[in-house]
């Protein structure tokens, strides 16, 4: 039986909130040994890759979104609830939006955009079919998300409707900085965002940028420094998680 001392896990799914691990850990140690185990919302690992131990906001913003502060009221998680009751401005909200532009413009609905639409029939043989498809999906919030890209497209293109789209949702996003350094207790904040959404930057930094100086005049943009993986490797040398629960939680087991 080889020995491993410690195990530290950054996992989607934990909703801000990690349960008990007591089973998980019995059943490592059973198998390895004495055992250190660390699970983690993912929206931490994130955040320390991004930052390290500095103070400062990260927003991950891919499928989904959420947000995390860390500062001198400790952490504070915005949103990453899910698509939903949440995820606005995400890869989800865009692509959704912009399957409903498409679709209006099909019904000659207010808000429509026959460039979205032109697109949307380039990724579906028959858009009327799409209400089934999306429907019937294992997963419908990736194959909604998955049209992000062509809101993109249009928006690149000119086509207005998809350039408002990618404008709100970094009205969103600027939002989610904001609650999340008011939660954490900063003024004027470093921060930066992650994930896939966040390289759409010439469609969506301008409003995002503009909310955030709004209420932080002096905050700082930031290249994150590592990614979740990195993150992950700095939670485990922590001395103590402590000041991170409930987004991490801490057991132990001794083989028997």
């Amino acid at each position: 039986m080889c020995g491993i001392d410690a195990v530290t896990v950054g996992t989607t799914g934990m909703w801000g909130h990690v349960p008990e691990l007591e089973d998980v850990a019995r059943y490592l140690g059973g198998r390895f040994g004495a055992l250190r185990l660390r699970v983690a919302d993912d929206a931490l690992t994130a955040m320390l890759g991004a930052l390290g131990s500095r103070e400062g906001v990260v927003l991950a913003a891919g499928t989904g979104v959420v947000g995390l502060g860390r500062g001198p009221l400790g952490v504070h998680r915005v949103d990453g609830v899910g698509s939903m009751i949440g995820d606005q401005g995400s890869g989800w909200w865009i692509g959704r939006k912009g399957i409903i532009a498409a679709l209006s413009a099909v019904d000659r609905r207010p808000g429509g955009s026959t460039a979205l639409l032109v697109l949307l029939e380039k990724k579906f043989a028959s858009v009327r079919d799409i209400p089934r498809r999306i429907a019937e999906a294992e997963d419908p919030v990736r194959i909604v998300a998955e049209f992000a890209t062509s809101v993109a497209v249009a928006a690149r293109e000119g086509d207005p409707v998809a350039s408002a789209i990618w404008h709100r949702a970094g009205q969103y996003l600027a939002d989610d900085v904001i609650a999340a350094a008011a939660g954490s207790g900063l003024d004027d904040p470093e921060w930066c965002i992650v994930g896939q959404i966040g390289q759409a930057r010439d469609l969506l930094m301008e409003s995002v940028v503009a909310g955030i100086r709004e209420a932080h005049p002096g905050g700082q943009e930031v290249e994150p420094g590592g990614d979740p993986l990195a993150g992950t490797v700095l939670l485990d040398a922590l001395p103590t998680c402590e000041d991170l629960a409930p987004l991490v939680r801490e057991t132990h087991e001794v083989a028997r």
